[in-house]
C-alpha cells in the first residue's frame, strides 16, 4: 500500500482479506460515457432468493474491493452496482450497470478509474459515482434525473485535494460526505458537500499519517453513518503497508455538527503489527447503537499471540449510548462481513467457508442467532468473494431482507486471465 509499490498484491489467506497495492503512477483523465440503455416497465424483483449474475469481466481487483463504502444501491426502482474491467491500474475502467428486474445492463463506462468505484443517491434518488484516479482528485458525478439513463454532471472536489484513496462516501441530508487518504503522507480527511450550494466545506484532518518508520500511521478504509447532526466514522489502520499489509487497529470517531474535535475518538480492537484488526463494517440500530464488525486477531507474520489471547475470527462490538462502554463477542470464522438494519432488526450477512450465511442479532438477549446458509457450498462456480450489502446510509431504499453483491473468482489453465462473475443477491 504505502511505499514505491509498482505491482498489484491481491492475495488470500484463510483468516486475511485481500489487499490491493497502491499503484501511484499518473494517469490522464478520461471523459465519462454514457452508453444506451432500454426504457423497461415496472421493476421487478427476483420471485425467489437466489444469485442472478450481473457480468463477467477480467480484472485486475476485485470490481467490490473498498466495501467498506457503498457498491450497491436502491432508488424504489432501479438498483445500481459497479464493476470493473482491465488487467493492469492504468488500463482499467469502471462500468456501472443497472437493473429493474433480473436482467442487468452495462449505462455508465469510467474511463481512467483507480480503486473500484463507490455509488450513493442524493435526496432527489439521483445516482452519484465517486471515484480515484491515480494520482488526481476523486471524480465525484451527479445524474441529471433520477433513473439508468441520464446524462452526468462533474461535481467539484474539496478545495486543496491535490489526490485521494481509499474513498468512504455516505448520503446526509441535502449533502454528501466523504472521506480520503492523500499520498504521500497517508493523511485521512473528512468533507461535506453541500449539493445546494454545491460547495465543499473545509476538509477536516482526522488523522495525520505517518509513514516514515514502522509501525506507520495509515488510517484506510473509512466506514461513514450519517445519523440526524452526528456522523459515526470507522477506520483501520495499516502500520505496514506496502509490505505486510496488515492492520493492526479499527478506530471508532464520532463527529457533531460537522466539526474537526470528535466528540469521541476511540481504538475498539488493536493486535501487535503482523495481526488483523480489521473493520468490514458498521451500523447503527434503531436503539441508537453502534456496532462495527472486523476481523481480528488473525495472524499473517511474525510471533504467535499467546495462548491466552481471544481466538482468531470474525468479532462484533457495540457501543452502549448512554454508558460508552463497548461490548465484544466472537461471531464466527474470519470472514468478510456486511450489516443489514431495517427497523429493529440488524442482520450480517459474511462471505466465508465458500457461501453467504446470515444471523440476526437479538437486542433483548444480546446475543446472535445461528448461521443460516443463504448459498449452499458449491452452488455458485466459485467461492463467494469480495462483497458489500445494501444500506440506507447510501441514500438507498432498504427492504426487510438483505440485497447483496459479491463476486466469484475462477482461476484460469494456461496462463489465460482469471474470469471474474459479479452476482446480486436478490430477495423475495
Amino acid at each position: 500500500m504505502i511505499g514505491r509499490m509498482t505491482r498489484v498484491i491481491e492475495r488470500t489467506t484463510p483468516h486475511m482479506v485481500r489487499r490491493a497495492a497502491a499503484c501511484f503512477a499518473a494517469a490522464a483523465f478520461l471523459p465519462v460515457v454514457v452508453l444506451p440503455c432500454v426504457a423497461s416497465g415496472e421493476r421487478r424483483i427476483a420471485g425467489a432468493a437466489r444469485p442472478v449474475r450481473i457480468a463477467e469481466c477480467e480484472s485486475w481487483v476485485s470490481p467490490y474491493w473498498g466495501y467498506n463504502t457503498p457498491k450497491i444501491v436502491f432508488d424504489g426502482r432501479t438498483f445500481f452496482t459497479a464493476g470493473l474491467s482491465g488487467m493492469k491500474p492504468d488500463e482499467a475502467e469502471g462500468i456501472v450497470y443497472h437493473s429493474e428486474g433480473t436482467e442487468w445492463r452495462k449505462v455508465v463506462r469510467l474511463p481512467g478509474i483507480y480503486q473500484p468505484a463507490t455509488l450513493a443517491l442524493d435526496a432527489e434518488r439521483r445516482l452519484l459515482i465517486a471515484y480515484t484516479r491515480q494520482m488526481k482528485p476523486v471524480s465525484l458525478l451527479r445524474a441529471r434525473t433520477p433513473g439508468p439513463c441520464a446524462g452526468f454532471d462533474e461535481l467539484p472536489h474539496p478545495p486543496g485535494m491535490e489526490n485521494g484513496y481509499y474513498i468512504g462516501v455516505a448520503s446526509g441530508v441535502g449533502c454528501i460526505y466523504m472521506a480520503w487518504l492523500t499520498a504521500p503522507d497517508y493523511s485521512m480527511y473528512f468533507s461535506r458537500l453541500d449539493l445546494a450550494a454545491m460547495a465543499w466545506a473545509k476538509p477536516v484532518l482526522l488523522s495525520h499519517g505517518r509513514v516514515e518508520r514502522k509501525p506507520k500511521t495509515a488510517w484506510t478504509y473509512p466506514i461513514i453513518i450519517p445519523d440526524g447532526g452526528r456522523v459515526h466514522f470507522v477506520a483501520s489502520n495499516s502500520p505496514d503497508g506496502g509490505e505486510g499489509n496488515t492492520y493492526n487497529e479499527v478506530r471508532y470517531l464520532l463527529l457533531r455538527e460537522y466539526n474537526g474535535n470528535p466528540e469521541v475518538n476511540e481504538v475498539v480492537a488493536d493486535t501487535p503489527m503482523g495481526h488483523n484488526s480489521y473493520a468490514t463494517d458498521a451500523a447503527v440500530d434503531a436503539s441508537g447503537r453502534v456496532h462495527i464488525v472486523y476481523m481480528w486477531n488473525n495472524r499473517a507474520y511474525g510471533e504467535p499471540l499467546p495462548p491466552a489471547a481471544p481466538e482468531a475470527g470474525t468479532y462484533h462490538s457495540w457501543r452502549d449510548p448512554a454508558t460508552g462502554k463497548w461490548t465484544r463477542s466472537r461471531i464466527g470464522p474470519a470472514g468478510i462481513t456486511g450489516f443489514h438494519v431495517s427497523g429493529n432488526v440488524l442482520t450480517a450477512v459474511m462471505s466465508s467457508g465458500g457461501s453467504l450465511s446470515s444471523a440476526k442479532w437479538s437486542e433483548s438477549e444480546g446475543v446472535w442467532t445461528a448461521w443460516e446458509k443463504m448459498i449452499e457450498t458449491g452452488r455458485l462456480p466459485g467461492p463467494p468473494g469480495f462483497m458489500d450489502v445494501l444500506t440506507r446510509w447510501s441514500g438507498s431504499a432498504v427492504g426487510d431482507s438483505p440485497f447483496i453483491v459479491f463476486d466469484t473468482l475462477i482461476p484460469a489453465d494456461g496462463g489465460k486471465p482469471s474470469k471474474r462473475t459479479l452476482w446480486a443477491f436478490m430477495p423475495e
